[in-house]
């Protein structure tokens, strides 16, 4: 066996265990979070996606950006039997938008195209307490 006691290898080993124990400390500490991304291309004008579907438990952050010098916008989407429902409308913004939630909501990032363009390429991001 190989004592590493005052040896190069045992002080160079000393900041990887650290590096090690804090990422595991950070993995520990975010999961108790759920987060979606998707991106996407070619999104006509006065339309919407939600993209993959994905329905997180309790949405605090919408997030989105798209290819554009015009507005892009963002928000929960619903679904149920009656169809698709935006029950906190759309928060929009000049080719980013970041919209935090007071009261959380189970639903799935929206993104929506107001434009008569298209957004050549988008990006949605949702966070969920």
């Amino acid at each position: 066996m190989t004592k590493l006691k005052n040896s190069s290898s045992a002080k160079l080993l000393l900041p990887v265990v650290v590096l090690i124990a804090a990422i595991l400390a950070l993995s520990v500490g975010s999961a108790c979070a759920s987060v979606n991304e998707y991106e996407g291309k070619n999104l006509p004008g006065h339309t919407w996606t939600a993209g993959n579907g994905v329905v997180l438990p309790k949405l605090v952050i919408s997030q989105a950006w798209a290819n554009t010098s015009s507005s892009v916008c963002t928000g929960p989407v619903t679904h149920d039997a009656g169809g698709y429902h935006f029950p906190y409308g759309w928060s929009c913004s000049p080719e980013s938008v970041y919209w935090y939630f007071s009261a959380p909501i189970a639903a799935a990032v929206g993104v929506y195209n107001p434009n008569n363009g298209i957004f050549q390429k988008y990006w949605a991001h949702g966070a969920s307490e």
